[in-house]
């Protein structure tokens, strides 16, 4: 009886030290002429959560005859916490630090950009376009605009469609 209560207890904590990092992102791409195509995933994390991979991630791909997956390289880590000035006897300033639970406090975020190799893409898209899609279910409970956060995951999407004219995809500068 003991035993099971143990294997429970450090089931638990497995499972619930999961969620504890995703904020957003998205996944764009550019033309780089022909077929070929750059893609980016730009992920942003709560520092007060897990760590993420700083080497790759994968971008499954939708609808096209040939290609399943793409893979994206680390490119590098953006420490986006507010900065202000001290106020004295004050918190001190939010960073996001380095490693899991690296961060000071609520507020602090970490942009991590990804990029993968020109890829080429051939074939025409259907009418429901190829689909570029990145999962991830470690979602912060530090959120606010959901309810129960941790328990759902995140789905970033960027498709392609048929176009005479090839396009970058549109880029979000805020």
């Amino acid at each position: 009886m003991f035993r099971a209560l143990i294997v429970l207890v450090f089931l638990q904590l497995a499972f619930t030290s999961l969620a504890s990092h995703v904020m957003g992102g998205e996944i764009t791409y550019k033309h780089l002429g022909g077929g070929n195509y750059q893609f980016e995933l730009i992920f942003y994390r709560d520092c007060n959560g897990a760590d993420v991979n700083a080497v790759s991630e994968t971008l499954r791909v939708w609808n096209h005859p040939s290609l399943n997956v793409i893979p994206v390289l680390f490119v590098q880590r953006q420490d986006l916490s507010p900065s202000c000035t001290q106020v004295p006897g004050g918190a001190g300033p939010l960073i996001c630090g380095t490693g899991n639970n690296g961060g000071n406090g609520i507020g602090a975020i970490e942009k991590v950009i990804y990029r993968s190799a020109p890829i080429a893409l051939s074939g025409t898209p259907p009418a429901q376009g190829w689909a570029f899609t990145y999962e991830n279910f470690s979602r912060s409970s530090a959120l606010t605009n959901l309810s129960n956060p941790s328990t759902y995951g995140i789905t970033l999407v960027a498709k392609i469609f048929n176009l005479s004219q090839p396009d970058d995809s549109p880029v979000f500068n805020e």
